[in-house]
């Protein structure tokens, strides 16, 4: 055989050899993405089902499975990348300069996980609780890695920033085990106000939702010469709150109808 011809076989050998490693080689690693997935979930409900972990506070326990499941996946994509062939060194290498790279590029994302680390911590608020911050108000569904997510009494979904979060106040109206409602009412001036308070404080006494200690009040708490300003505030459970404020609301404005109390009148001046 000529040289030539020699030296065209080699070549066409070696690329045989190197293809079929290469195909060998990303077959394997699909393969093994695929059984990693299949791994990496079933460990996450193992630590799940952990009694330890099941007595933990849902936030925590959310937050700590998306920080294991983040860890797992960047586990299994460089041991795929090893299947493929490519040098432990370079992983390495190429991860620690992306790492950089990517660092600088994302400060703002970085400072989302310092700040759902900071949350974790310090506890602002709980999955569950009703809060109003960065200029949304609802129930908070999730706290992640980057992101929390609030639900509004409208049930619409907003992803707030963990950043953002940390550095705006943050109002938890569910903190506590009870709330109080305030309620302010405007009568006329020439309205019976021992009367009207009456009827602000027996609405009080007949819901069965408001709590006897601490007592309600109702007091005048201001006018004009056409209004008188009242108020009457009560405790209630905190998950009480929103029912029995507009049931409060709709009991006295039926109490102040029954007995003629009336909103101011319109003064007409003339010019």
């Amino acid at each position: 055989m000529p040289a030539g011809g020699k030296k065209m076989e080699n070549v066409i050998k070696k690329l045989t050899e190197f293809g079929t490693d290469g195909a060998i080689r990303v077959v394997l690693a699909i393969f093994a993405w695929f059984i990693g997935k299949v791994i990496i979930k079933a460990i996450l409900k193992a630590i799940d089902k952990i009694p330890a972990v099941g007595k933990l506070d849902p936030t925590v326990a959310k937050f700590t499975n998306n920080i294991i499941k983040t860890v797992l996946y960047i586990i299994l994509a460089i041991c795929v990348i090893g299947i493929l062939g490519v040098p432990m060194a370079s992983i390495i290498a190429v991860l620690a300069s992306a790492g950089i790279a990517v660092g600088m590029a994302l400060q703002g994302a970085l400072g989302n996980v310092a700040g759902g680390i900071m949350i974790m911590l310090f506890r602002p608020f709980n999955v569950g609780d009703f809060v109003s911050t960065a200029g949304a108000e609802g129930t908070v569904t999730e706290i992640g890695l980057f992101y929390t997510v609030i639900t509004t009494p409208q049930n619409t979904k907003i992803t707030i920033p963990n950043g953002s979060l940390m550095a705006a106040n943050v109002v938890n109206y569910t903190a506590n085990d009870t709330r109080r409602i305030d309620l302010s009412f405007t009568i006329g001036k020439d309205a019976d106000l021992d009367l009207a308070l009456r009827v602000i404080l027996a609405a009080f006494e007949a819901n069965d939702k408001v709590l006897k200690d601490p007592g309600a009040t109702a007091t005048v708490t201001g006018g004009s010469d056409t209004a008188a300003e009242l108020a009457g505030r009560c405790w209630v459970a905190k998950e009480d709150y929103i029912a029995t404020r507009e049931a409060l609301i709709r009991t006295i404005a039926k109490g102040f109808g029954k007995y003629g109390i009336t909103a101011p009148a319109v003064r007409i001046i003339n010019n």
